[in-house]
């Protein structure tokens, strides 16, 4: 078997030194920032190369996916080939450099009006005084958000995990460690607090090993599934946001009419909860937006298999917001500074690496073979890859599912040995690399119906990702061109 890219012990060897080397470099200040100067001031956090993270690059890629959704003409560039998911990321990575662009210049202004602020202290040190030495300290930030999309790239061809979900766990877990041991170092923390933890933080790690998971009998073919919650955690945070918007806006003078404020917050919030999970769940996985390519994948009607398991889909992600909603108001109530959806993010990843490692480890020579951001097109390609006898592994599926379509910047990418590669990636362009119009409406409203024509695409050769992950001996990316019409 060829030697296709670093062996599992290098790429976790490598994962670990970035994750250590960024971790490292974040704790000094950029060029031309004299912390030493705060001392007992504090007005502010300190910047650092990796001060912005991947924020920027965040939300390019969201500002992007909600474009590419909303304008006809790019639409089709979402759900396609790999080379139209390229066009988009290479958008993003532009718009990523103009919002770290822009935030560093809001930065230079807060610095200035921070170190005239305490000027009277000698505070004035703080930061550069000439033209020259404000453009150091605000390319040093934009390069470092550069830099971070970079390595980010880097896991994704070299490294164990999802580049982006990998960094960003770590960056979320170095803030919530520092004010974790910050609140516990200012509020000593009695053992009923400790003790009281100890039931929310079990339902959490349960959730993580629960997240995207699916039953399977031993003996038995993979069953085309939708890893739960289909919602994502979107209904949970929405809604704690909604019921609590009522008294924030009394700050600003503004009364919500009687009818619309809220008694009873825990209820509303539970109702609210149930209402946003079905809707979430319906928007990004109802039947007839699952059911074509299901019947691609299996060649039968699956509209009947579709909708069974979308109801149960949605009962699962009730129960698992349920939970998770009670696991978050149980860590509340003790005070402690613990954020519960960024535990849980934290621990999705954490499985997501290991179950790649183990995937590694178990079939040598691995290579990606398609981005997907669909989660409930996901299963039947797995679905269909173990049919034809190629071990197929879905990175990055935990960390996605909890983001669903807000998670462009982390794809889910197939993966398969080497040998395999190009019989596995013409199986699962045949069903993913096509896409039926999703029937919302009645099928009088599809797009024939008014006499638009299907929109034709092609594929061309070479790595449309820009991979440095080299393809084994024999394969190409080459494909045929594919008709097909794009659904809303």
């Amino acid at each position: 078997m060829s030697d296709e890219g670093p062996s599992p012990a290098r790429r976790l060897g490598l994962t670990a030194a970035v994750l250590l080397g960024v971790l490292l470099i974040d704790r000094f200040p950029v060029p031309g920032i004299h912390p030493e100067v705060l001392v007992g001031l504090n007005p502010g956090p300190i910047l650092n190369l990796f001060s912005f993270g991947l924020n920027p690059a965040v939300s390019a890629a969201l500002m992007v996916e909600f474009a590419a959704f909303l304008v006809p003409r790019w639409r089709s560039l979402r759900h396609g080939t790999p080379v139209g998911r390229a066009r988009l990321e290479r958008a993003a990575l532009l718009l990523t450099v103009l919002l770290a662009s822009v935030q560093a210049f809001f930065i230079d202004r807060w610095l200035q009006s921070s170190a005239s602020a305490y000027a009277g202290y000698g505070v004035l040190a703080l930061v550069p005084e000439t033209l020259g030495g404000r453009l150091v300290v605000a390319s040093t930030i934009v390069t470092g958000a550069m830099i971070a999309v970079g390595l980010a790239r880097l896991l994704d061809a070299r490294g164990i995990g999802c580049g982006f979900s990998v960094l960003l766990a770590a960056f979320a877990g170095e803030k919530a460690v520092e004010d974790l041991a910050k609140f516990l170092a200012e509020h000593p923390t009695d053992q009923d607090v400790l003790q009281s933890l100890a039931t929310p933080l079990l339902a959490i790690v349960g959730l993580a090993g629960a997240t995207a998971w699916s039953r399977r009998l031993s003996g038995e073919p993979r069953q085309p599934t939708l890893p739960a919650p289909t919602s994502s955690v979107l209904p949970l945070t929405s809604a704690a946001f909604l019921v609590g918007i009522g008294p924030q806006l009394t700050i600003f003078g503004i009364m919500l009419p009687n009818a619309l404020q809220l008694g009873d917050k825990l209820a509303a919030q539970a109702a609210l909860l149930a209402v946003l999970t079905a809707a979430g769940a319906w928007l990004f996985s109802r039947p007839t937006l699952v059911a074509p390519i299901w019947r691609r994948a299996f060649d039968q009607e699956a509209v009947d298999l579709a909708g069974r398991t979308f109801r149960r889909g949605l009962l699962l992600s009730l129960v698992y917001l349920g939970v998770l909603g009670a696991a978050f108001m149980a860590i509340a109530r003790t005070r402690v500074v613990l954020d519960a959806l960024v535990l849980l993010t934290i621990l999705c990843v954490v499985l997501d690496v290991a179950t790649e490692w183990r995937f590694r480890r178990e079939h040598g020579a691995v290579v990606r073979v398609w981005p997907e951001h669909r989660l409930y097109a996901v299963g039947p390609a797995l679905a269909r890859l173990e049919v034809a006898g190629i071990p197929a592994f879905a990175r990055a599926l935990r960390h996605r599912t909890l983001l669903a379509f807000v998670g462009p910047y982390v794809p889910v990418e197939l993966l398969v040995p080497a040998p395999r590669a190009a019989e596995a990636s013409a199986l699962v362009e045949s069903i993913l690399g096509s896409e039926e119009p999703a029937q919302l409406l009645s099928p009088r409203f599809r797009p024939e119906s008014f006499g638009i024509a299907p929109v034709r695409y092609q594929h061309l050769p070479g790595d449309a990702r820009g991979s440095p992950e080299p393809a084994p001996a024999g394969v190409t990316n080459d494909h045929p061109t594919v008709d097909r019409v794009r659904g809303l």
